[in-house]
């Protein structure tokens, strides 16, 4: 299981469609490619990305369905329908997400790196990589229903150079209630201290994602 984790995270870290941008919208149907899956979960229409400014941040939670994981571990060698089956059975254990932290376009620290944005010191600096690198696993979860879920794995992107934004791959247990009619994801921003974001999903976004067929 581990392996397949991260081997997800290498796969996450390395989509670089736009979440917010994409062009086209696929309708709801059978696809034979990753990349009408990619352009099918980045349309607004769809609902597996939720957005919130405040304080100055953009930030957008993506819902990254199995099979995108499946399609990964199946660029790396040929398999029978049976173990793409497999496949799509093991990634559906867990439920993962790809958060994205930026400036917004409208604040003055739009064209600065999201890591030192507002900071005054290497001090400051220090805290928050420690923070984004190690400590979002308290501050974020998932809740559904009377249940409240902390990811159990994390990981932070890390480029070189400065950027705008930054990206975190979280990867969380199912919710015990199936039929739930909506969750939410929760970040208490202790990093930029720009209050508490809620990410809102419906089920039925969820179950609506196309099957793809390779």
């Amino acid at each position: 299981m581990k392996n397949c984790i991260d081997n997800f995270l290498i796969f996450a870290a390395l989509c670089c469609w736009n979440l917010a941008g994409s062009a086209c919208s696929v309708q709801h149907q059978n696809l034979t490619s990753l990349k009408e899956l990619q352009q099918w979960i980045g349309h607004p229409a769809n609902g597996l990305v939720q957005s919130s400014n405040a304080g100055g941040l953009e930030l957008q939670m993506c819902y990254l369905p199995p099979a995108c994981l499946a399609a990964r571990d199946r660029a790396a060698e040929a398999c029978t329908p049976q173990q793409w089956d497999s496949l799509l059975s093991l990634h559906s254990q867990s439920m993962c997400f790809r958060f994205q932290i930026g400036m917004d376009d409208d604040s003055e620290a739009a064209a600065r790196d999201v890591m030192t944005s507002g900071l005054s010191s290497p001090e400051e600096f220090h805290q928050r990589v420690m923070a984004m690198n190690f400590a979002m696993d308290r501050t974020i979860s998932l809740i559904a229903g009377e249940e409240q879920l902390a990811p159990v794995l994390t990981n932070f992107e890390n480029v070189y150079g400065l950027t705008p934004h930054r990206s975190l791959i979280l990867v969380f247990p199912r919710p015990a209630d199936p039929d739930l009619a909506s969750f939410e994801l929760q970040w208490d921003d202790l990093v930029y201290n720009s209050g508490v974001h809620r990410f809102r999903f419906e089920r039925s976004h969820i179950e609506s994602v196309p099957t793809l067929m390779l």
